[in-house]
């Protein structure tokens, strides 16, 4: 694909002509999304009313590193300002340096190596909560080599484990369900690299 420009060669996608379009079409989506979240929004079948939700949108370039599941550039610094707090927890921390981060990976040497559906915490331990769960089946088992988590449970435990009013975060590529307990509060869209998926982080509140 390319565009024809006065000296008549075509621009590739490394061409800031071509960058500039890619560009315009994700906010063209995004603005579509906000548009959607400022009336009504279907969610797994649940109709929300969000005419008062927060939408955000973020320009963080994946770092360079080799390790599968690591966040956009300078997002972790801005996590305790999303979940106003520094106690939070962090489930599938892999690479991550901020919060109190449990997963089974012990190579990214976690706080706690263990199986988040399970978690040895009590009842409202955490201020706060944060999530990036591999994506896909597939992710799971050819990147991390580890069994798809159970969405049912393992966000059960995160909600049981952050204390009522806690704000919990989980990034994904979709806008995720509200968890039970929960309201929704945030959306935070996030534009990685040319031709990549943004990121999306859904950010709702502990009742």
């Amino acid at each position: 694909m390319g565009w024809r420009i006065n000296n008549g060669r075509t621009n590739t996608a490394s061409t800031p002509l071509y960058k500039w379009f890619i560009t315009r079409n994700y906010l063209y989506v995004i603005s579509y999304i906000g548009f959607q979240i400022e009336n009504k929004i279907q969610i797994y079948g649940e109709r929300i009313k969000l005419g008062k939700l927060k939408t955000s949108i973020l320009y963080l370039p994946r770092p360079a590193t080799k390790y599968p599941g690591c966040y956009p550039l300078h997002f972790e610094r801005r996590l305790p300002e999303i979940l106003e707090t520094n106690n939070y927890v962090h489930f599938f921390s892999g690479k991550a340096t901020s919060g109190y981060r449990i997963d089974i990976n012990s190579k990214t040497e976690p706080n706690l190596v263990a199986d988040i559906h399970n978690t040895p915490f009590e009842d409202n331990y955490f201020n706060g909560g944060m999530a990036d769960p591999p994506y896909t089946k597939e992710f799971a088992e050819t990147l991390y080599g580890t069994e798809y988590p159970v969405w049912s449970i393992w966000t059960k435990e995160l909600v049981r484990i952050v204390c009522p009013g806690g704000r919990i975060g989980i990034m994904h590529n979709y806008i995720v369900p509200r968890l039970k307990g929960c309201d929704m509060e945030e959306i935070i869209v996030i534009l990685t690299r040319i031709k990549q998926y943004p990121k999306i982080v859904t950010v709702q509140r502990k009742r």
